[in-house]
Formats: C-alpha cells, structure tokens, sequence
C-alpha cells in the first residue's frame, strides 16, 4: 500500500474535485455500494474455511487486511492524478477481474446456493436480471453506463434484506459460533497471514466497480465512501458471516445440514442476492456482457472440473478443492498483477513488456507453492512463493520522479 501511494502522488482536477463540502447523502449511498459490491463468495464464505481450521482466528486474519486494505483505496485514489488513464491503461486486467469474479459466483451459486434453498442456484442467477436492468435504467439517467448509478439503491435494498436476513439466522439458527475446535494448529495462520495482507491489499485496485464508485464520489467524498463502506457496511456483513461460519462448515464436506430451513433461507436468500448483485455489475463493467458470461460460463465448468478431478487426491471435497482453486486467482495472480504492473508506473501509457514477463515468470515460479499452500494445506509453502513474487520488483527499473498511477 506505501508503494501504491509513493508512487502516485499527484491528483485529479475534475468537476467532482472542486473545493466544498461532499453531499453526506451522497457518499452513503456509494458507501452502501462500495460494501455490498464486495460482499462476494469470498466474504460470505472464506471465513466459513478459515473458523473452521483456526477459530477466531482464522475470522480476524481474514477480516482485518479486507477491511483496512479496501478502505485505504479511497484515499490512494486521491493521489492518481487521471482515474479513468489508470482505468483504460490497466483495463486488460481489470476486465479479466471481473469475468474471473462472475466465474466465481456462477459456480459458487450452482454449489453453495444451491444447497441451501431449494433451487437456490437458478433463484440466484434469476436475481441478476433485475438488479441488471435497475443498473441499466439508472446509468442511463446520467448518460452513460460507466457509473452505474441505478445501482445505488439495489446495493441499498440488497444491504436492507441482508440485515433482515441476519436478524432472521440470529432467531431461528442461531448457535455459538465458535463451538468446537479447530481442526488445523492455530501457528498455521503465521504462513497464511502475509497472503491475506498481500491479496486484500492489492485486489482492489482490478476491481471496476470500486473505480467507478470513486469517480462518482471523488477526491472529496471518495475517502470517506470508501472508509464507511468497508469499515461499516462490509463489516457488518462478514460479521453476519461469522455468525453462521460454525454452523454451515459440515456441508464443505457435503454432510447433512443441520440448521432449521427458516435459518437456511435466511443464508441462502442473502447469498443469492448479494452474489447476484456482485455478479450483474462486474458483467456490466465489462463493456461486452454477452461475450464476458459465456467466458464467466466456461471458466467456472472448467474450474468444477478440475475440483472434481483433484479432490480425491487432496482429500478435500470437489466443492472445496474448486473454490480453492478460484481463490488462487485473489491470492496469487491478481495482486501479483498489482504488485508489478500497476505501481512501478513511470507515468507510461501502457504496461511495459518486462513488466508482463516479470509477472509470468514470478506467477509460473509461484504458482506449484501457492498448490502446496492452498491445495494440500502446506502452508509453509505460502511464505516462500510470495517471496518469488516480492523479490520480482527489484528486476523492475525504478520509477522516475512522481507518477501518475495511470
């Protein structure tokens, strides 16, 4: 995050930087979409992994860089002197963020969802439609589609049903969260740990949505949408998250429910919706949402695949070995892709081509250590494969004198 800072230090002069106060009203509603649109398969169900294995713990580790790391990109924004350069300069890799995040909740929908209400996963992608279009109609009252407007009161609907589905868990299914033991040693998260830090640092910068809600608060409004969005909003969710982490950790490995169905349409309807909103606005930052699905398509079948052919061999479920292998791309490629092509700017108008090759090596060198860590839970072998990735700057020449971050 300080290199992402010093490395972009002047700033934006827009018509939303003018001097004046930010419209507080305003910058709750982006707070609101902010918090939702990051309320993915990955909050709603990472720490589910993580309380299991470590308790508490594993809840915190997650949580602590996610929110801090997300609520610090509206103040390093500030320091990007052109948002929509950095957006159109890097917009290879933000596009593929976004088919890789509709991927991601396309299989987590035919999964998880699915289990939880009945035909859950179609209830799910049935409910992108209309958060689709309500986005649609609202961007299309400011003239284009790149802000995405109309989404602001989905995000806030979406958080209002979520709340009302917390509060419904908290009557009906509710039990002591943290019961039971870990069963992995708690000293594992010391390897863990520096990934959660490298990956929620870094991953909000490919996110468009988050470009796009920074644009539409600014300089002004942009910090405090950002802090409130994540350090509230957000919060709020994974929260809720931890709450039912206990309970619905028997199903990763395909075994009975044993929450009452009130309980289990409690989750499920929060799921769907929250995974539906995620999806229909990063299929729609696309610009090709057509084309952006089907890839979306494929690419979650593949990745089921290689969870079914893997599992055995893991000794995890297939569910679980896809969703980790999904997880590679937030832990590994993405924040790499951060780390060495985003920062180490120089004020360029594109990526330079030893930035991409340091990138393919250091991921390729990586990636059999992130397997290690992520697929056969040698966490240990996390360490040493950020390492790879780290030490790769240094083949990077220096920036001269104060980018532009775009």
């Amino acid at each position: 995050m300080t290199a992402a800072a010093d490395a972009a230090t002047e700033t934006i002069d827009s018509p939303d930087e003018r001097p004046g106060p930010a419209r507080p009203f305003h910058v709750l509603g982006w707070a609101a979409y902010l918090g939702i649109s990051w309320t993915w398969c990955i909050g709603m169900f990472l720490p589910v992994l993580l309380v299991r294995d470590y308790g508490l713990w594993g809840w915190i580790v997650f949580a602590t860089p996610n929110v801090i790391g997300a609520a610090a990109m509206g103040w390093v924004m500030t320091r990007v002197r052109d948002p929509e350069a950095f957006d159109r300069k890097h917009s290879l890799a933000i596009t593929s963020f976004s088919v890789v995040t509709a991927a991601f909740h396309l299989f987590f929908m035919n999964w998880m969802i699915a289990r939880l209400i009945p035909a859950g996963g179609a209830v799910a992608m049935l409910a992108i439609i209309p958060l689709f279009i309500a986005g649609l109609m609202g961007a299309r009252r400011r003239g284009g589609a790149a802000l995405g407007v109309g989404d602001v009161p989905a995000a806030v609907a979406v958080f209002a049903v979520s709340l009302i589905a917390w509060v419904a868990y908290l009557r009906y299914g509710y039990g002591p969260p943290l019961a039971g033991e870990p069963t992995r040693r708690l000293a594992e998260l010391w390897w863990l740990a520096p990934i959660c830090v490298f990956g929620f640092a870094l991953n909000p910068y490919l996110d468009r949505t988050f470009h796009y809600a920074y644009r539409a608060t600014g300089r002004r409004g942009g910090p405090g949408a950002f802090a409130i969005g994540f350090g509230a909003v957000f919060l709020l969710m994974i929260l809720f998250t931890l709450t039912y982490a206990r309970a619905l950790a028997p199903v990763v490995e395909e075994r009975a429910f044993v929450l009452p169905g009130v309980a289990l349409w409690a989750i499920g309807i929060h799921m769907a919706l929250q995974g539906a909103f995620t999806t229909a606005i990063h299929l729609r930052a696309t610009g090709r949402v057509a084309t952006s699905l089907l890839a979306a398509a494929l690419l979650a079948a593949v990745i089921y695949g290689l969870g079914h052919a893997v599992a055995g061999r893991i000794h995890l479920s297939p569910g679980e070995s896809a969703y980790r292998l999904f997880m590679a791309f937030y832990g590994l490629v993405f924040p790499a892709y951060a780390w060495l092509c985003m920062w180490p700017d120089g004020g360029r108008r594109t990526v330079p081509a030893r930035a991409w090759l340091a990138l393919a090596i250091a991921v390729g060198v990586a990636a059999p250590m992130f397997w290690l860590g992520f697929m056969h839970q040698r966490t240990a072998w996390l360490l040493p494969g950020l390492a790879v990735v780290l030490l790769a700057r240094l083949s990077l020449p220096r920036s001269r004198g104060a980018g532009n971050g775009a």
